[in-house]
């Protein structure tokens, strides 16, 4: 009894069907790794805002509160693969963050709080906003 081989056509249509399952498989791994980072860029902000608030509150025992004008003022240092840029003054900040692992011309998040001038894609007073937005990524 000879034993049967695997034909060159059954050969091509496995490796089509594991090249499709690659293809798949391989574009929602870089989609996920996406979406993790600009949640990683959100709670960056997130502790931003709790550091500027706790910054206004304690400067406020002695005269008029006031926002941290830079982060070195504050003492906040982001992740080191974060990159914040922030905008502050008495009366308000904003701040957008970007991650080395990102294109940061179009994935990037920011918030403002107060008055200032928001960086976009911030629309809302302290709410959280990024490009693209984390529901586009996927």
């Amino acid at each position: 009894m000879r034993a049967r081989a695997f034909t060159l056509l059954e050969t091509l249509v496995a490796l089509a069907v594991v090249g499709v399952l690659i293809g798949v498989v391989g574009i929602r791994y870089i989609n996920a790794k996406r979406t993790a980072y600009l949640t990683r860029l959100q709670a960056e902000l997130r502790d931003l805002v709790t550091a500027q608030e706790a910054y206004y509150g304690a400067s406020g025992t002695t005269s008029a509160p006031r926002y941290a004008e830079t982060l070195e003022q504050l003492g906040f240092v982001p992740h080191a693969d974060v990159t914040i840029e922030m905008r502050g003054g008495r009366t308000g900040w904003s701040a957008k963050a970007t991650s080395i692992e990102l294109p940061e011309d179009t994935h990037y998040c920011a918030v403002y709080i107060g008055e200032a001038e928001p960086f976009e894609p911030a629309r809302e007073e302290g709410e959280i906003s990024c490009l693209p937005a984390k529901r586009d990524v996927l």
